[in-house]
């Protein structure tokens, strides 16, 4: 698959609240005491702020909280939140981090790769035709409610060029910022299992998965919304 010209948009005003990248890895031996020590004094540049982490998961942010990274063992994620500052400089995080992390932790191999983007998408009505602006939906029968309290909805699938690759989409409302409209969150999450990899880790191999997924992802998203839905991003 081609990852050039990806087949998304540059909305100007773009639904993702945030998104996630994580990389989950075979280490290559145990870490010693000082292991976490080091990547916090190697990130701390882009990252000064240390937080409490749960059990083994260490954590740091930016000043603002706007960004994070997140470390273990065996993986590491990076999270950005809305605004959201556009892939190159998403990806420009990504790779600093995870550079630093393979060049200090040196893990055997990855076992997995995921992209999440969760989106909030706002419908300026508070009963809207679902249908009219998302491929993949419900369809409420006509005499029923539509003023939607609850709702969820989504799939999990292999692709058919790749099946080592898992696509899942899900469908929530949210709660409305007011009467006259709905929100609707959108979780699409792309992952990528049993990478193959030479030991050391290979990174640019793993900077070439990470933009395919990104495009995958991309070309979901353009898939299951309508121009109807694409005009409330513009």
């Amino acid at each position: 698959m081609t990852t050039s010209n990806p087949p998304h948009k540059d909305y100007k005003h773009p639904p993702i609240q945030d998104v996630v990248c994580e990389f989950d890895f075979v280490p290559q031996k145990a870490w010693d005491v000082t292991m976490a020590g080091r990547l916090y004094d190697k990130m701390r540049g882009a990252y000064p702020t240390r937080t409490t982490g749960i059990e083994r998961l260490r954590t740091a942010t930016t000043a603002d909280g706007k960004r994070r990274v997140q470390f273990s063992e065996d993986s590491l994620s990076v999270h950005v939140v809305s605004p959201y500052p556009g892939w190159d400089i998403y990806f420009d995080h990504v790779r600093h981090a995870l550079r630093i992390f393979l060049e200090t932790a040196e893990p055997k191999s990855v076992s997995q790769i995921n992209l999440r983007y969760r989106n909030r998408i706002m419908i300026p009505t508070s009963a809207p035709m679902l249908g009219d602006f998302f491929t993949l939906g419900v369809t409420i029968p006509h005499g029923l409610p539509t003023r939607l309290i609850s709702y969820v909805n989504g799939i999990r699938a292999v692709y058919d060029d790749d099946p080592k690759k898992v696509l899942s989409l899900s469908f929530t409302v949210v709660p409305p910022e007011g009467a006259s409209k709905h929100g609707v969150q959108v979780v699409l999450d792309i992952m990528t299992s049993q990478v193959q990899m030479q030991e050391p880790a290979e990174i640019e191999a793993l900077f070439t998965i990470l933009k395919e997924l990104r495009y995958r992802a991309a070309d979901a998203f353009e898939k299951i919304v309508t121009d109807q839905t694409r005009k409330l991003f513009s």
